[in-house]
């Protein structure tokens, strides 16, 4: 810090303690970027686990259904 050497004490300190508080400022920054980037992602991947329920259960409905006319048909075919 010899470009600072000319400059009171108080002066050094004070601006010392303002370049901190700016960087925490910055990371406090990012860190809340970051949570807010991480929450999108978990509210996009709540709505594809909804999808996806919903999906499956309407693939138990169709594979249920075909599994009965499958079995009316077998049923029609040996009385035959």
């Amino acid at each position: 810090m010899n470009f600072l050497s000319n400059v009171k004490i108080g002066f050094r300190i004070i601006s010392v303690l303002i370049l901190g508080s700016l960087g925490l400022a910055t990371v406090a920054l990012l860190g809340i970027n970051a949570l807010r980037t991480y929450e999108e992602g978990v509210d996009s991947l709540r709505s594809m686990d909804a999808r996806a329920t919903y999906a499956l259960m309407a693939n138990m409905e169709v594979a249920e259904s075909v599994s009965r006319m499958r079995a009316i048909f077998l049923a029609q075919c040996r009385t035959k």
